[in-house]
């Protein structure tokens, strides 16, 4: 609730169109927040009105783009509220669960209290309940590549045995969405962006730290800055797509067994993959 940005409801409710184009007041928070109307859930669940929290769930977030909402993110890295928490701020997310709800309930908000069946997803190694964060992340644009690789395997360049899995091939890459290749981890091959500290949200993409350092002097006329390379590093499944590159003698396009062997003939692959 903390990071509400807005109260949805479905057009076609006449109980709430009266109120759409409005503004509602978040409890305890006494922010103001926008009545809208849209058609992407189901009026009949709950109350017919959901609060939108773009900064902690997938599908407000996709609300959020189309309805050019403000994002608020509650939490830090630890899963504790951060200052848009309030008087919350550095505790942890269910003890200030539990808080907010004494707080409604003191100034006579509560209408009532059940229990609700829902998914939650939860780490596999900890168990602990997972809670989406809108962050910055480095992504691969893959339509263009799926309209390649769609064109291959329908023009016959490329055959994909038994024929039956050309449909899920197809289904895969006709919905493809962008691929997050960034991860938070201290293992990994680093993500070859650095950054211009001197010129905040600039960056450059490089092979080396030479070759950073060149494009910068060019780009800044010489300009003595200062480079500070990413430290996400690349998506195992990325990483292990530069397998020929890797084996092969790349960077030298002249290696004989790059010559060779790439682009590979054929690949077996698990149903997995």
């Amino acid at each position: 609730m903390l990071g509400d940005t807005a109260l949805c409801v479905h057009p076609a409710d006449e109980r709430y169109s009266q109120y759409v184009g409005k503004t509602v007041r978040v409890p305890v928070t006494r922010r103001d927040i926008p009545v809208i109307a849209d058609e992407y859930f189901d009026r009949e669940f709950g109350t017919g009105a959901l609060k939108i929290t773009p900064g902690h769930d997938h599908n407000d977030y996709e609300l959020e783009k189309k309805h050019n909402l403000p994002i608020i993110n509650i939490l830090d890295k630890d899963a504790n509220l951060n200052s848009n928490g309030g008087n919350l701020a550095g505790m942890d997310r269910f003890e200030a669960r539990g808080k907010l709800w004494d707080a409604m309930d003191k100034e006579g908000l509560v209408i009532k209290g059940e229990d609700h069946v829902n998914q939650m997803p939860r780490s596999q190694k900890g168990w602990e309940i997972v809670k989406p964060l809108v962050s910055t992340q480095w992504f691969v644009k893959m339509k263009s590549l799926a309209e390649k690789d769609i064109g291959k395997v329908r023009d016959g360049d490329i055959v994909i045995e038994p024929q039956r899995f050309e449909k899920v091939y197809f289904n895969w890459l006709e919905y493809i969405r962008n691929w997050c290749v960034s991860r938070q981890l201290w293992w990994g091959h680093r993500t070859p962006v650095w950054f211009v500290e001197e010129h905040s949200g600039e960056y450059i993409v490089a092979r080396s730290d030479e070759e950073a350092a060149q494009i910068v002097s060019e780009k800044y006329n010489g300009e003595a800055v200062t480079l500070k390379q990413e430290t996400d590093v690349l998506d195992t499944w990325f990483s292990s797509g530069l397998w020929p590159f890797s084996t092969m003698g790349w960077p030298n396009e002249d290696a004989e067994d790059l010559k060779t062997f790439f682009p590979g003939s054929i690949m077996e692959t698990g149903y997995d993959i």
